[in-house]
């Protein structure tokens, strides 16, 4: 099983062949990606730990979704899940949604941009497919993270 700092190592040589900036956690083992969209830019953030990795990106804070359009916020994330390929949405202990995806310490540069690339789908597909979808505040949250006010 790599090393955990190896295998940060590793992932800083994909996002330089990926020519994309980064900036890793005093700590070492976390590093964060500025990632942009149009004019947006949003942070995706990937965790290694001694056997896996975590991509993820957060989509909205537990205090910015109300409460009357939880269950209907989980239940299209949950059908997304199913439906999109590679895509992955999470919520945290504290009520967090992400999109997200695992992988194991021994991955390679193909299956790494594979699962980037899903996290940054999940993360636009949520504000420009589902928020309209659910409408509401949600819809009004996700124009403002887009820059459509």
């Amino acid at each position: 099983m790599p090393d955990v700092l190896e295998t940060v190592e590793k992932v800083k040589g994909w996002l330089d062949e990926l020519n994309l900036n980064y900036f890793v956690s005093q700590s070492g083992t976390e590093i964060m990606l500025p990632y942009k969209i149009d004019d947006k830019t949003f942070n995706v953030r990937i965790v290694v730990a001694p056997e896996w990795m975590q991509l993820f990106c957060q989509i909205m804070t537990a205090n910015e979704i109300p409460q009357e359009l939880v269950s209907v916020i989980h239940a299209n994330l949950l059908l997304a899940n199913f439906n999109l390929n590679e895509v992955t949405y999470s919520i945290d202990p504290e009520g967090n949604i992400y999109s997200e995806n695992d992988l194991p310490m021994d991955s390679d540069l193909v299956t790494f941009k594979s699962e980037l690339g899903a996290v940054v789908f999940g993360y636009q597909y949520f504000f420009e497919q589902l928020a309209p979808k659910i409408g509401g505040a949600v819809e009004k949250i996700s124009k403002s993270k887009l820059g459509m006010t």
